[in-house]
């Protein structure tokens, strides 16, 4: 018997875990329909605006293989019954909850109407349905009345649509949650929309001008790394971002080019003192204060570039 959405109760007798990391699935979908969704769960408890990305974390792992499938099987799942690819709601739950330090039941009455008020269920259910609705993933069972869903695939189809989907509606809402590790799908792609706001505000390097755009760097002002960790929920935060061109990128970064709270721009004596011809044409063109026109939404926050400046200066990179 297979478990219901929501339902943590549901036996699974036939189920056997059977792990196989080189059938991993590798991909990471969702729509813009998650973000809103998730936009209005944490309003009320901003706690949960990582689930999304926990749940797609979750559906990127290595799943079960089906033992035993007595009911009608979805005609697209028939090669797929041998192989580690299967998840539950079960699991994910668990997954989830214990991923973002959640006690499921501190939910369960959190509004009237028991399970179903249940504002981490919600969030859940919503994401999967989201995902079922756009073909994201695939239900092993189907057409059959009375069918318990719960048991699903990803559908590796349109994987890179769907993951820039989700990256632009969580930014679009305010969700700058991401706790993934660099490299993984769907880090890279929050990261380009990242890169893309920070365009959009200011088109040039504020260190030297600089405008071509293919070169230009989304640059954060404390790494991502650290902040993955320490500050998840604004990881990609565009407040902790410069636009900056590759090679100023790489200045700020090892601390040859330090900002002040007040946009100042102060180029260190181990970059200044520098003879090469080249290097010093480039340093002369960097700027004494940064230009942050007022109307810009997301201005680089005092808070990141005092962060930044202890990092570098302290020679520490855990943010503290």
């Amino acid at each position: 018997m297979f478990a219901k959405e929501g339902d943590m109760s549901v036996p699974r007798a036939s189920w056997r875990t059977d792990i196989d990391i080189s059938l991993a699935v590798h991909v990471s979908l969702a729509t813009m329909n998650i973000a809103h969704l998730m936009a209005r769960q944490y309003r009320k408890h901003p706690e949960l605006q990582g689930i999304g990305e926990s749940v797609m974390r979750y559906l990127n792992r290595p799943g079960d293989r089906i033992s035993d499938a007595r009911r009608s099987v979805d005609p697209r799942n028939l090669d797929f019954l041998d192989k580690p690819v299967w998840h539950n709601k079960t699991d994910l739950d668990i997954f989830v909850a214990k991923e973002l330090g959640l006690n499921i039941e501190d939910y369960s009455y959190d509004q009237s109407g028991g399970k179903h008020g249940n504002s981490f269920y919600n969030a859940t259910v919503g994401v999967i349905r989201d995902l079922r609705v756009n073909g994201v993933i695939v239900d092993l069972l189907t057409d059959v009345p009375n069918t318990q869903k719960g048991v699903w695939r990803l559908n590796t189809v349109d994987a890179a649509r769907f993951e820039e989907e989700m990256a632009s509606g969580q930014m679009a809402v305010g969700n700058f949650h991401c706790r993934g590790e660099e490299g993984t799908t769907f880090v890279r792609s929050k990261q380009g929309v990242f890169k893309r706001i920070l365009l959009e505000q200011y088109g040039y390097c504020l260190f030297c001008r600089f405008d071509l755009q293919r070169w230009m760097i989304g640059a954060h002002i404390v790494p991502f790394s650290v902040m993955r960790i320490k500050d998840p929920d604004n990881s990609m935060n565009p407040a902790n971002g410069l636009l900056l061109c590759k090679l100023c990128d790489v200045a700020f970064e090892y601390g040859y080019i330090l900002v002040e709270e007040d946009y100042g721009v102060t180029i260190t004596d181990r970059l200044r003192e520098n003879r090469n011809p080249a290097v010093r044409g480039w340093v002369e063109r960097i700027v004494p204060e940064m230009r942050i026109d007022d109307g810009v939404e997301y201005r680089p926050g005092a808070e990141y570039l005092k962060r930044k400046k202890r990092i570098v200066l302290g020679g520490r990179h855990d943010g503290h």
